[in-house]
């Protein structure tokens, strides 16, 4: 438990050089998250992690800092090394980190125009038909987001285990099917072949290359650090 809690306090003191802005903040502390917490209560929005820019949001301080259910500080830096893929890629892809995040149900606001309507001009409802998006429709781009970041809980296994444990392969694998992400990928073929092709990349090194190996390098720094003290 001891060196959990000092791999996380190394997670957050390098992601605050590296980062302009970084911080970690907990949703039950903020009005806006617990608002939010009520309209999206069908991912279980208070209950997950959850990156904006350069802030990760925590579900509350007790999840981080101990309990059986949240796993305590082990859980909580395992859990920010993930999230700090998404800060690297917000950083990478700018304004289109959201989009492609939310794509295709940010569509939805394409029905807008419809409120035009109201002057009479019964052609503005065609915009309605964008509320289809509203819908669960499977989303490549952000299962391609989640699944670098649920490479960073592999690489992790991979580090400190020499494998990836089959507990961590089946929570990704459930992740990226269920609810959790609005049903992102929900063929559990596709989510699998996909989880197949990371796996192996981790284990070549090619997440470690370029611009988009990163965080991967950051993580693996700190690791390296804490275990040489």
């Amino acid at each position: 438990m001891a060196q959990d809690s000092v791999i996380f306090a190394a997670l957050e003191t390098a992601a605050k050089r590296r980062y302009k802005g970084f911080r970690i903040r907990y949703k039950n502390e903020s009005f806006l998250m617990r608002v939010l917490a009520r309209i999206l209560w069908i991912v279980r929005f208070d209950r997950v992690t959850t990156t904006w820019g350069a802030t990760v949001w925590f579900p509350c301080r007790s999840w981080v800092e101990g309990g059986v259910v949240s796993g305590g500080y082990r859980a909580a830096w395992k859990t920010l090394a993930h999230e700090l893929v998404h800060v690297s890629d917000r950083e990478r892809f700018g304004v289109a980190f959201p989009l492609m995040y939310a794509f295709p149900q940010v569509l939805v606001l394409l029905a807008l125009p419809a409120v035009f309507a109201i002057d009479g001009d019964p052609h503005w409802l065609w915009w309605l038909a964008f509320l289809v998006f509203a819908a669960p429709i499977p989303s490549p781009t952000r299962a391609w987001l989640e699944l670098r970041g649920y490479s960073m809980s592999m690489a992790v296994n991979y580090w400190r285990y020499g494998a990836v444990v089959q507990e961590t392969r089946n929570w990704v694998l459930l992740a990226l099917t269920s609810p959790l992400y609005y049903w992102m990928l929900p063929v559990r073929r596709w989510a699998a072949t996909w989880l197949a092709r990371y796996e192996s990349r981790l284990k070549r090194g090619v997440l470690f290359e370029g611009r988009a190996g990163e965080p991967f390098r950051l993580v693996s720094d700190v690791l390296n650090s804490v275990r040489d003290r």
